[in-house]
């Protein structure tokens, strides 16, 4: 059973808080080591990890902005959005992309896997895309834990195989990750019916050679900025940058917020960057962090505070516009619920709730919707720990200040 206030999926708390806790507060950690703000410096001896870079023709779209204004929401928006009841407008602006969109071939599992496994339509470099229970195809992305194999029908000699030929034989094994099957039918961003406007995310196409995949942004196919991890450029200076792995939310989420109002190569800087937490990763079963060790990071890299704002549903006026006047104050934040990080970048109301415009880096999606059950408690019977009639939508939303952290002094030796 996961640990309670732990990110990562299937990672959520199963405690039904009682009380909200409404209100802003500055986030305390325990005294370490004095931090400065280390941003990659062009001079800055980088990974010796490579790093796939892609050439982008939409690069003057991600001009440098301020992290923070009260006008964040407005500056960061095209003049076409489509506005609100409010006045608010939509958070992401349609970023023009090259006419040589990158494209991923979706490989088809064996028709003995797809029998064990209906629900998987394909896999590419981008990630496995699932047909979930409301008809809509999402991107998950790969499972490095426990795997499951299915079997071949027959086991041949191996004692009598050649090297190549037993490396071949294992390569063909069609393998599926434990916890990838527990949530192949859970849905991360929203409900297909919840969703207002599709502003971000993957299409999946046929083509003449086979099923195929494109990013879009405003229903125009763009092309990675980087492809390791994959990053996508939104335009404003956004950016999509998804979870490479299960667990791996609060990670992504995490350089998204960071990367606000960053040009491309700046981006592509960070994420080449020693202290960058996807880095750090790569290639191994990223361990869950809690809310604190979250935003320790976040201050650690940028040298900034943190402010959190805390709540129970997304029912109350009170929360509703203390999250607005946070996201005015200092643009996005990490919203942690039930588990799972999310940027959520904007909040328009309306006469049938709010909508929320948040960029899920599970789904690799940035999707304005209703904040319903699936959003807020996505836990279902399949998912390990499950128990039945427990409900717990307490969120915790992260910001990044302007306000520089103050270094730790350490303490002066007698």
């Amino acid at each position: 059973m996961p640990r309670q206030g732990t990110l990562g999926q299937h990672g959520g708390s199963q405690q039904v808080s009682q009380t909200a806790l409404i209100g802003a507060r500055p986030a305390a950690f325990p005294i370490r080591a004095q931090q400065t703000a280390r941003p990659p410096a062009p001079s800055q001896k980088h990974n010796d990890a490579p790093i796939k870079i892609v050439s982008s023709s939409n690069d003057s779209s991600s001009a440098s902005a301020p992290r923070a204004s009260v006008k964040h929401e407005t500056d960061l928006t095209s003049s076409d959005a489509a506005g609100g009841p409010d006045g608010n407008v939509s958070a992401i602006a349609s970023a023009p992309g090259p006419l040589d969109a990158k494209v991923f071939l979706l490989k088809k599992y064996s028709a003995a896997f797809q029998a064990e496994y209906p629900e998987l339509v394909g896999h590419s470099e981008a990630g496995i895309f699932v047909k979930g229970l409301d008809g809509k195809t999402r991107r998950f992305p790969r499972d490095e834990g426990t795997q499951l194999a299915l079997r071949p029908s027959s086991i041949p000699d191996m004692s009598k195989m050649t090297v190549d030929e037993y490396n071949a034989m294992v390569a063909g094994i069609e393998t599926i990750g434990t916890t990838f099957v527990d949530q192949t039918d859970t849905i991360y961003d929203a409900l297909q019916e919840c969703i207002h406007e599709n502003i971000a995310g993957y299409a999946v196409r046929e083509g003449a050679q086979g099923p195929t995949v494109q990013f879009e942004v405003g229903g125009k196919p763009v092309s990675p900025i980087c492809e390791d991890p994959l990053v996508f450029a939104l335009g404003n200076g956004k950016y999509m940058i998804q979870q490479p792995e299960f667990r791996a939310c609060s990670f992504a989420a995490e350089e998204m917020v960071l990367a606000e109002g960053l040009t491309e190569q700046e981006v592509i800087a960070r994420l080449r960057d020693p202290l960058c937490t996807l880095s750090q990763i790569k290639d191994s079963q990223s361990p869950r962090r809690n809310n604190a060790a979250l935003r320790e990071s976040m201050e650690d890299r940028s040298g900034c505070k943190t402010m959190i704002i805390e709540g129970q549903d997304l029912t109350s006026q009170e929360v509703i516009r203390n999250l607005k006047e946070g996201l005015a104050a200092y643009g996005p934040c990490v919203f942690s619920v039930c588990g799972h990080a999310r940027v959520l970048d904007a909040i328009e109301e309306t006469a049938d709730g709010p909508l929320l415009t948040v960029r899920d880096p599970f789904h690799a999606s940035v999707l304005k919707s209703k904040p319903d059950e699936t959003f807020l408690i996505y836990w279902n019977k399949k998912t390990p720990g499950y128990l039945p009639g427990t409900r717990s939508s307490h969120w915790v939303a992260s910001f990044l200040t302007k306000e520089p952290c103050e270094p730790t002094k350490l303490p002066e030796r007698p």
